[in-house]
């Protein structure tokens, strides 16, 4: 998965559920999405979608088939081998990534009713542990303004890996934190496009 350009031609999907013999749906929804993840816990993908609001009909509740799902697994040092910045490891205790879509509900004269993506402005936060400025030092990327990669592998077993790049990041202005009695640093970041597409990639292996 790859960012698409901003355009009209943006895939959208209907969300339907059922509930006390009705069906509900909202159609052409377009949606914008944060994936975060700690140590120790289930990496999680929360979806914010608008769409254009149907009434319920009564509708009996259709035969499901549920296809076999591999089982999530917790962000950890053996589930989640790698995690770099600027191509160098990091021991990285937590990160979120918001892709920051901008959600427009337009309905005008003698045009099609829709649900727009008007603009993107993603962002995130990775949060590691402190090294000493000859193992890296963030302070002169943030300084600097240097592009820099991130990466982030998630899973070892084929079928269920996750690979998260970032191809050019600005890395912000870090700020300590301790965990566990430990230091961390939490450095914010803004992906940014050369071509209004490769900011983000997330790949399913």
């Amino acid at each position: 998965y790859t960012l698409a350009s901003l355009s009209d031609t943006l895939k959208s999907v209907t969300l339907r559920w059922y509930q006390d013999g009705m069906l509900h749906q909202v159609a052409g929804c377009r949606a914008t999405w944060t994936k975060s993840g700690t140590a120790g816990e289930f990496l999680i993908l929360n979806i914010e979608a608008t769409g254009i609001y149907s009434q319920p009909t009564d509708t009996a509740l259709p035969s499901a088939l549920f296809e076999n799902q591999a089982a999530p697994l917790e962000m950890s040092a053996t589930n989640t081998p790698t995690a770099t910045i600027n191509s160098v490891a990091n021991c990285v205790a937590a990160f979120e990534l918001n892709v920051g879509n901008s959600l427009v509900y337009e309905s005008y004269a003698n045009c099609t009713t829709e649900v727009a993506i008007r603009d993107r402005v993603p962002e995130g936060s990775i949060e590691l542990k402190s090294k000493l400025i000859a193992g890296q030092n963030f302070y002169t990327l943030f300084e600097a303004g240097t592009l820099v990669p991130i990466s982030i592998v998630h899973g070892v077993t084929a079928g269920n890996i996750l690979t998260i790049t970032l191809s050019n990041c600005q890395l912000m202005e870090p700020t300590l934190a301790d965990r566990n009695g430990v230091q961390f640093m939490n450095i914010p970041f803004m992906p940014i496009s050369t071509d209004g597409t490769s900011e983000i990639s997330l790949a399913f292996t």
